[in-house]
Parts: structure tokens; C-alpha cells; sequence
């Protein structure tokens, strides 16, 4: 019987002991099951992208992370969606996330997507996988700084060339080098304001006290991260000079181009009026005002066309051809023409190459020139009329020997005219053609003489078939030489009288 009773209270304690191992297990398992489906909190990490996973079902994302996978979320397809979409960018991230999950074995990389790179990292948190993108701060990191470095920077701060110094958000310096403390003269005592806190970054400033007074400085400011400025004034004086020496000079050039009295229109690389003188507003009569419009080169020519400034075309297709042509000469530098206008002016024009793909068009009135020219040659023409009706060839050479005017009683001697010559006829072969058709005689030798030294000469030479001739050699002004030659009336008759009594014999 005790043995019986002992193995009956050894069954009941078991029983007991197997009845309080399940009800445990039962609440593990619920505990467990209750815990799997609550929400891990991410309200720490709202600023990055961050994935967690119960194995391969997403458990929690921060909002970046549900945008990068995109909606719906269905949160059993999200670890393969991201394996797909990351093995794009980083080859060989998807196993790495594969054996994260099965061994835990955490992970880091880099995955670059178009200009931005981004941090990636695996690791086990709490059971569950986290999977977070941060992008990299570009921080230096942190040196121990020993004694002797310290002594480094020390006097970098005290050599350094460019003025700098700190202030708060105040305005007040909290340290300034050396250099920032020469600027305003307070090298011994507290650094003093010199440039308004409020001064715009890359805006020059001009010093106007202490010893470096008239200097120009361009500030540079950086913010710091515990609020404060940090201020450097790089020196621009030289800058300063150079862009007011430029202006000067700009001045000084528009002042120029306002004098002179060709018409100067300078067009950019986009054909656009970019520069003019107040020469082409009174040649052209179009308004200064439309011309400081800056009008494209097309707009300026149809405007001198309407102003009858440009020669009267026949028709409006080729003068748009010959304005294309115009503007593809200028581009080469080969363009120069002389337009007659329609109101009886005369402009010079001419199309030269500028820098930066520009051109520039000269105007140039040339009227008055080409009036001279009218008058000149009318005169001239006149003057040849006068000597064509002169009985007694003329021939007028200039200092350089060539052939300069004749008359027609000229061409009648000697059978040609050296007018329509191809070639200018000179003293020399002019000579040699009339040895050649003159009997070979001592008045002729005295001829080839005076001819040769440009010396005074008269006296009668024998044509060959003209007869004789009353030649002169009259030096002129400046070198050149008159020579004239009429027929011996005398000389005539008595050949003609000679040969009447042969004929009645």
C-alpha cells in the first residue's frame, strides 16, 4: 500500500507539474503572437528611411520608406520589391539582405543613385531586421590635437594674410587674428568693429579708417553650427581698381565713338544691336530711342529699308537674299560696298568680325566724295572735249612717264588710240612708235634727245605718210611733259603743188 500511495502522488505531481508547463506555454505563445503584430515604433527615426521586418513581412516604415516603395503597400511583397529595386543600383545587395536575414549577419554599403549617395545598413534589432538609407554628412573627423599642433594653428591664425574673425548671433567679435586687428588698428587691445554685421556675404566693403583706409574687402561669412559667424574679408582692392579702370575706359571709348563721325553699329553673337554712336541715329535717322531697344540686325535692316537708307532693290525676295549675303560677308570680314540711296546720299558700309562672334557694320557718308569725283570727272570730260576739237595732235605725259591725255587728231596721225589701250602707254614706247613710223633723220635724233632729258624742243620731223610735222616738247609742272604735233601746211602745199605738175606731164 505505501508503494501504491507513492506512485499515485508521483502521477498527481506530474500531472500538476505538466498542467503548468502548458498554461505557460500558452501564454509565451499569446504573449509572443501579441507582440508580432504590434507595431514597432519608429517615431525616432521619422527623419530617414527605415524598413522593419519580421522575417520577410514588413512590420513598420517611416514615411520616406513607404514613398520609395511606392503605394499600395502590400506588406508581404515589400523585401522583394526592395531587393529588386536596390540590385539595380548595387549588385549583390540583395544577397547580402538574404543572409541577414538567415544568419543575422548585419551588413553596410553604398548605393549610389543619379548625383546622390546614400548609406545603406542591415542589422538585427530586438528580432526583427532593420534596414535604414542615410545619407552620408560630410563631417571631418574628430583629430586629438597635441600641443605642438595646437602651436601650428596658433600661428596659421596669426600669419594668416586674410583678415577673419567670429562673432555671435549678436554681432559681437568673439575673436579676431592678427591680421583683422591691424585692419583696425586695435592690435592691442580688444578687436573693434570694422565692417557692419550686417553686411552681405560677397558684397565689397571700403575701409574708411584706420591705417589701411581707402581698402577694399569682399566678405565671406560661414555659418557655424552653435549659431555663431565665422567672417573672412578676402582683398578685392586691386578688383576694384581693374573694374574701375575698366569703366574709365568704357567711358572714355563711348566718349570717342560719340566724336567721330562714322556711324558704328556693333551687333552680339545673337545679332542683337549691342553698341552704337550717336553718328548712325543721324545718318540713318532712326530714333536713339528704338536703337537703345537693341534690335535684332533683321529689324535694323528692315528699318533703313523703310527709311529708304539702303539701295532700292527690285524686288523684296532678292533683297532678302542680298541682306543674307550681307551679314555672311560681315561674319568674314570681306564685306564693303558703296550704296547709292535713293535720297542722293552715298554711304560707304562696310562689315568687319568682332570678338565673341560679333560683327560690327561702319557707315561711312561718302557724298560729298563722290560729288568731288562727279565734278572732277566732268571737269575732265570737259577738258578732253576742248582738246578734241584742236587741229594739232596733243599728248600730255605725268611725271612717272605715263600717258595721260590725248586727242583725237592724235589718233588721226599716228593710227592708233591710246585710249582703248588694255595697258598704259608710256613715254618710252611711245617714243620707240613714233621712231618707227618717222623717217630716220637729224631732227629726229634731236627729238629722241629732248624727249629723253624732258627738255624744250621745236623743230620738224618727217612722218612716213603724213609728211612733215611741227613738233614741240613743253616741260610742265611737277616732271610732267606736254608734246604736240601739227602738220606743215607749208611742207604740204609744196608736195601737193609737185605732185599736180607730175600728173599734167
Amino acid at each position: 500500500m505505501p508503494s501504491v500511495a507513492i506512485s499515485t502522488g508521483l502521477f498527481i505531481l506530474a500531472a500538476c507539474l505538466f498542467s503548468a508547463l502548458t498554461t505557460a506555454w500558452g501564454l509565451f505563445r499569446f504573449e509572443a503572437r501579441r507582440n508580432l503584430h504590434r507595431r514597432p515604433d519608429l517615431s525616432a527615426d521619422l527623419s530617414q528611411t527605415t524598413f522593419l521586418f519580421d522575417g520577410k513581412l514588413l512590420a513598420n516604415a517611416t514615411p520616406s520608406a513607404l514613398r520609395f516603395v511606392g503605394a499600395p503597400v502590400n506588406r508581404n511583397a515589400v523585401w522583394l520589391k526592395l531587393q529588386t529595386r536596390l540590385e539595380l543600383f548595387c549588385p549583390g545587395v540583395a544577397n547580402s539582405m538574404n543572409l541577414l536575414l538567415r544568419e543575422g549577419r548585419e551588413f553596410r554599403t553604398e548605393i549610389s543613385s543619379g548625383e546622390k549617395t546614400f548609406q545603406m545598413d542591415g542589422r538585427m534589432d530586438g528580432g526583427l531586421i532593420r534596414i535604414s538609407f542615410v545619407e552620408p554628412e560630410m563631417n571631418v573627423p574628430s583629430v586629438a590635437v597635441s600641443s605642438g599642433d595646437m602651436g601650428f594653428l596658433q600661428d596659421l591664425a596669426r600669419f594668416d594674410p586674410v583678415p577673419t574673425w567670429r562673432v555671435d548671433a549678436a554681432g559681437r567679435i568673439l575673436w579676431a587674428n592678427e591680421r583683422y586687428r591691424k585692419l583696425c588698428d586695435a592690435a592691442q587691445g580688444a578687436p573693434v568693429m570694422v565692417f557692419a554685421p550686417d553686411t552681405p556675404q560677397g558684397c565689397p566693403v571700403r575701409v574708411d579708417s584706420g591705417p589701411e583706409k581707402g581698402a577694399w574687402f569682399e566678405l565671406s561669412i560661414s555659418e557655424m553650427r552653435d549659431g555663431d559667424r565665422l567672417c573672412f574679408a578676402m582683398p578685392a582692392s586691386n578688383t576694384i581698381r581693374a573694374e574701375e579702370a575698366l569703366k574709365r575706359f568704357v567711358q572714355t571709348l563711348t566718349k570717342t565713338f560719340a566724336h567721330i563721325p562714322i556711324g558704328i553699329a556693333i551687333f552680339d553673337r545673337d545679332r542683337h544691336l549691342a553698341m552704337f554712336n550717336p553718328a548712325i541715329s543721324d545718318m540713318t535717322k532712326l530714333s536713339p530711342d528704338w536703337l537703345s531697344k537693341r534690335p535684332h540686325l533683321n529689324a535694323f535692316l528692315d528699318r533703313l529699308r523703310d527709311s529708304h537708307h539702303l539701295p532700292e532693290p527690285k524686288d523684296y525676295k532678292s533683297w532678302k537674299h542680298r541682306m543674307v549675303a550681307l551679314i555672311r560677308a560681315a561674319e568674314s570680314g570681306t564685306y564693303e560696298e558703296n550704296w547709292s540711296l535713293p535720297t542722293g546720299e552715298t554711304f560707304r558700309v562696310s562689315g568687319r568680325p568682332h570678338p565673341e562672334g560679333a560683327i560690327a557694320f561702319l557707315f561711312e557718308d561718302i557724298s560729298p566724295t563722290i560729288a568731288l569725283q562727279r565734278q572732277v570727272r566732268s571737269e575732265l570730260e570737259l577738258g578732253q572735249a576742248v582738246f578734241d576739237t584742236l587741229d594739232h595732235a596733243v599728248a600730255a605725259f605725268s611725271n612717272e612717264g605715263e600717258l595721260v591725255l590725248s586727242n583725237d587728231a592724235f589718233v588721226q596721225i599716228w593710227g592708233f588710240d591710246p585710249r582703248e589701250l588694255l595697258s598704259p602707254l608710256y613715254l618710252g614706247g611711245a617714243l620707240e612708235l613714233w621712231q618707227a613710223d618717222c623717217q630716220k633723220t637729224k631732227p629726229l635724233s634731236a627729238f629722241r634727245k629732248a624727249i629723253q632729258s624732258r627738255e624744250i624742243w621745236k623743230g620738224t620731223i618727217c612722218h612716213s605718210e603724213t609728211g612733215a610735222l611741227q613738233v614741240q616738247v613743253i616741260p610742265l609742272t611737277h616732271g610732267s611733259l606736254l608734246v604736240s604735233f601739227a602738220t606743215d601746211q607749208r611742207a604740204t602745199a609744196t608736195e601737193k603743188s609737185a605732185a599736180q605738175t607730175v600728173d599734167a606731164t
